[in-house]
């Protein structure tokens, strides 16, 4: 995803709000562990009861974990989003996996397997939305792959898989240019001339590796979105099975992290990361009821939005948001694109999962 290595710290400490684990219910809520990495998340500013469209929110104790119930809001729920067509009617659970380099993979598959062997199996959600790092482990759960199977390969050794790494010029260009375009579109634009003039390794070798490594090629019956970029215009897409798109493609347009990886040529248009346009794009889970986010990085900067700020403009859903605690955050080190750190994130994020399914269990259900 865009926000990678070097990236994690400055996103970090602008997500002091993800620390916080709130609840917005008509009836009283029980929290997670304290600790547990869920964060409930906040349903938007508590208002009066003369006002229904929106919901009160409650404070609760654990720090990585986030829930609330919003109230429905028919007109919103089934609006357009940019690059999708609209409609998730008549889908109840919707599973949303953020970006977060090769240590976000690990992470998330980890939380996977750990909430499984709590009980709490989010793989038959009806929606599954991937973003950079969250296509890889969207394709695969989507597909039906068994998460124990899809855990014990983020424990294998790298082996020659060598680290890759945001350059700290690139690193400071992004900034830059998220800190002084106040238009999403055309940051995303920026980003994207970035990317297009980044020296990286040709497309097709990029392509080649992705697919020898992805454990599914073709896309699944059940219904899964896969965001990207376009470099030039900055417009937002979200791929489906319906577009005519190769899922490895997709894939490798999502993880097109600007700077490090080569934009993706699809159609003749160049497309990158997902992430440019937010971190785990929890927007196109809208008319879901249940909604569980997996979000290894929840910051927002300039005009990218926080996934904070994304769960709060869902209606009529109950919404967990899962990031990564303290003793996760350790495992995953700075470099997000470092194999070495696979395992460790991975396992991390399994032991983390035990004191986060209480809280996402209640979302779910």
């Amino acid at each position: 995803m865009l926000a990678v290595p070097s990236l994690n710290e400055p996103c970090r400490c602008m997500a002091s709000v993800t620390g916080s684990v709130r609840a917005a219910r008509a009836a009283p809520t029980r929290a997670a562990g304290a600790g547990s990495g869920v964060q409930p998340a906040s349903s938007g500013t508590p208002s009066p009861p003369t006002s229904p469209a929106r919901s009160t929110a409650r404070r609760l104790t654990p720090e990585s974990v986030r829930t609330c119930t919003t109230v429905p809001d028919p007109a919103r729920c089934r609006a357009p989003l940019p690059g999708r067509e609209p409609d998730n009617a008549g889908m109840s659970r919707a599973l949303v996996l953020g970006g977060g380099g090769v240590t976000g993979v690990a992470w998330e598959i980890g939380v996977l397997a750990g909430l499984a062997e709590a009980g709490v199996d989010l793989s038959g959600a009806d929606l599954v939305v991937g973003t950079s790092a969250g296509s890889v482990v969207a394709a695969q759960v989507a597909s039906g792959l068994p998460i124990e199977e899809m855990y014990g390969r983020q424990l294998a050794a790298p082996g020659a898989e060598a680290a890759a790494r945001m350059s700290t010029r690139a690193l400071l260009r992004w900034l830059a240019t998220l800190l002084t375009t106040r238009d999403p579109r055309r940051a995303r634009a920026r980003i994207g001339r970035m990317a297009l003039a980044a020296r990286t390794m040709p497309e097709a070798e990029r392509r080649a590796v992705l697919e020898a490594r992805l454990p599914v090629r073709d896309w699944p019956p059940r219904r899964l979105l896969i965001t990207a970029v376009d470099a030039v215009t900055g417009d937002f897409r979200a791929f489906d099975r319906d577009s005519g798109v190769a899922l490895v493609d997709a894939i490798g347009a999502s993880c097109a992290v600007p700077g490090v990886w080569p934009p993706v040529t699809i159609d003749g248009r160049r497309w990158i990361d997902g992430g440019a346009r937010s971190a785990a794009n929890v927007d196109l889970a809208a008319g879901c009821e249940h909604v569980v986010v997996l979000a290894p990085l929840t910051a927002g900067l300039g005009p990218l939005p926080s996934v904070a700020s994304q769960v709060r403009a869902l209606r009529g859903a109950t919404v967990a948001v899962v990031s990564p605690d303290a003793a996760a955050k350790q495992a995953i080190g700075r470099n997000a694109l470092d194999p070495a750190r696979r395992a460790p994130a991975a396992r991390a994020g399994r032991a983390q999962a035990a004191g986060a399914a209480a809280a996402v269990s209640a979302a779910w259900s």
